[in-house]
């Protein structure tokens, strides 16, 4: 259920391999210490708003992206999709929920980089932040995968039963199934009965009896 209503997509879900705690001489410079807590201080005292003065709140900026930000981003969109469309139920999902995500990790980057490079934070999104989080969206999306491995072959696995045992719930002694029965008893649509049954249709367990794919029948009912 977590998986069907977007929950778990829209984490950031990641397991870093073990290392080994070895003491090392590395050290963060003084520059960049002190770098990153002007950064945080001031990322805080002008967030990504303005303030309405005459309502005294505040009112958020719409960042734009230049032409070369948004052509990464379009481009790493639409490979994403490309990527979904070969994926199962719950990569899909993942891939979905990433599409739009990028675009929220170049907020923070962008305001780094305005910072750094003492611009306007209503500046538009340029190249080189839309990269950097293209970056860590593949190393996150990566990271998901990896993470939920596992269930994602469980979530196969359940959906498949599932299916299965739909199609034997609301099929009569002959093995014959209808499926207005089956979306009216599992609260889901006609075409999606019909995409979850097609699947045992190509490979051969399954057959749709009428043209219309309204009923179908469990091959070698009997033997079972």
């Amino acid at each position: 259920s977590r998986f069907a209503s977007g929950l778990v997509p829209r984490m950031f879900v990641t397991h870093p391999p073990n290392r080994d705690g070895y003491w090392s001489e590395t050290e963060v410079t003084a520059e960049l210490m002190d770098f990153w807590r002007v950064a945080v201080i001031r990322l805080r005292v002008h967030p990504f708003a303005s303030m309405e003065t005459n309502s005294g709140t505040f009112k958020s900026n719409v960042l734009k992206m230049d032409l070369k930000a948004k052509s990464l981003f379009v481009d790493y969109h639409n490979h994403l999709a490309d990527f979904a469309r070969k994926a199962n139920s719950c990569t899909k999902k993942f891939s979905s929920k990433a599409q739009g995500a990028v675009a929220r990790l170049a907020i923070p980057l962008h305001g780094f980089w305005s910072l750094h490079n003492e611009t306007s934070l209503t500046a538009d999104v340029d190249s080189t932040t839309m990269a950097g989080a293209i970056t860590l969206m593949k190393w996150a999306l990566n990271e998901q995968l990896r993470v939920y491995g596992l269930a994602i072959q469980k979530h196969d696995k359940d959906e498949t039963e599932g299916t299965i045992a739909m199609i034997k719930k609301h099929a009569n002694s002959q093995g014959i199934g209808s499926v207005r029965a089956a979306y009216r008893a599992e609260t889901l649509s006609a075409e999606q009965v019909r995409m979850k049954i097609q699947p045992f249709v190509d490979q051969g367990i399954v057959e749709w009896v009428t043209s219309s794919r309204s009923l179908y029948r469990i091959v070698n009912h009997n033997k079972e």
